[in-house]
């Protein structure tokens, strides 16, 4: 957390800034969120008839923010329910430009 002082004559004013894990009320230790981001990304790497051209996964509050371009082979593929299988995340924002490979 890290905290502001500002000094004028005769007082002190201080303000806590809360971290972007903790504002939402549910803070994650970092380096769980990035054992989560980094399960996900191992996931989406290992599924068959995908294939990532470019992927960034974030860690948002109860969830992950997926970012990128993917090619499928199948339409339908259903990448928001494969995300929420891993441990931690019940929400996914996705952000992907799924290019159809024919």
């Amino acid at each position: 957390m890290s905290k502001l002082a500002e000094r004028l004559p005769g007082q002190t004013i201080e303000a806590t800034a809360p971290s972007p894990r903790q504002e939402a009320g549910t803070a994650v230790p970092e380096e769980t969120a990035h054992q989560v981001e980094q399960e996900v990304r191992r996931r989406l790497m290992a599924t068959p008839r995908l294939k990532i051209e470019s992927l960034v996964v974030r860690r948002v509050d109860q969830g992950i923010c997926l970012q990128g371009v993917i090619e499928s082979q199948e339409a339908n593929h259903d990448i928001c329910s494969l995300v929420k299988t891993v441990d931690g995340v019940n929400r996914v924002i996705n952000r992907l430009l799924v290019a159809s490979k024919h």
